[in-house]
């Protein structure tokens, strides 16, 4: 897992500078600018453009939201951050109605395809300004993974903000990101480090801590919060109170 992020990072890198120079709030172009085929969406997401790797480390963490947040077939799901839909295809099924939301119009267009002719799919175009209004109280699940470690602190906060608003009493939450005190995530801390200032791109990977995800779900309102580490990633799951 750590090898495939070093590598995606390297090809975002390389890829992003022969496109153009954005700020980090550019987040559709930048996205847009590394999705131009699957294969290079794949890449920009995982570090590589193995099928059968895609598909196993989504069922994965499908199969762990699922557990997680308790999900059933009456839920309406959102995605935030659902990239080229390697988690995405394996929870729509399992839900009642699944959204997905993204800031990459390359990148939705890619989950479209993955998710080929399912009826009970929908899909939201973000700004990087947050949710849209329109989702507000209409949802059971929220969740958001591998995407906080491209967002600023502030931008973390606020889609765990927004999930407050648009999850109906008693939805829940899952978030994770990698994490600065995990053995995995302090060797990814430091070769980010490595990077001269001028060379790091507005979508570098940026760790959190388990502290930090866990205030910003206690300042947005949430309740039953759980926190549980593991060897790269920090998960924090949630419910909204009823």
């Amino acid at each position: 897992m750590l090898k495939g992020l070093l590598r995606s990072v390297v090809r975002r890198v390389s890829r992003f500078y022969t496109v153009s120079v954005a700020q980090r709030s550019e987040y559709g172009r930048v996205w847009d600018s590394v999705a131009q085929t699957r294969s290079d969406a794949m890449k920009a997401v995982a570090g590589h453009d193995s099928e059968a790797e895609w598909d196993r480390s989504g069922r994965s963490t499908a199969d762990d939201i699922a557990a997680e947040t308790g999900l059933t077939s009456a839920d309406t799901v959102l995605d935030i951050g659902c990239g080229a839909g390697r988690v995405g295809v394996h929870v729509a099924p399992r839900a009642r109605r699944w959204i997905g939301a993204d800031v990459s119009r390359e990148m939705l267009a890619h989950t479209r395809a993955a998710l080929g002719n399912a009826t009970n799919v929908d899909f939201v175009e973000l700004t990087g300004d947050g949710l849209p209004s329109s989702l507000d109280g209409t949802i059971d699940v929220v969740y958001c993974t591998t995407v906080f470690m491209h967002l600023e602190e502030w931008d973390r906060f606020r889609y765990i903000q927004g999930a407050f608003r648009v999850l109906k009493p008693g939805g829940r939450l899952y978030v994770d990101s990698f994490s600065l005190l995990s053995v995995d995530g302090w060797a990814l801390f430091e070769a980010m480090a490595k990077l001269p200032p001028a060379e790091r791109p507005p979508h570098i990977s940026k760790a959190s801590t388990p502290q930090e995800l866990q205030i910003f779900v206690e300042k947005a309102g949430f309740a039953d919060i759980r926190v549980r580490g593991g060897q790269l990633f920090v998960t924090i799951v949630a419910r909204k109170p009823a």
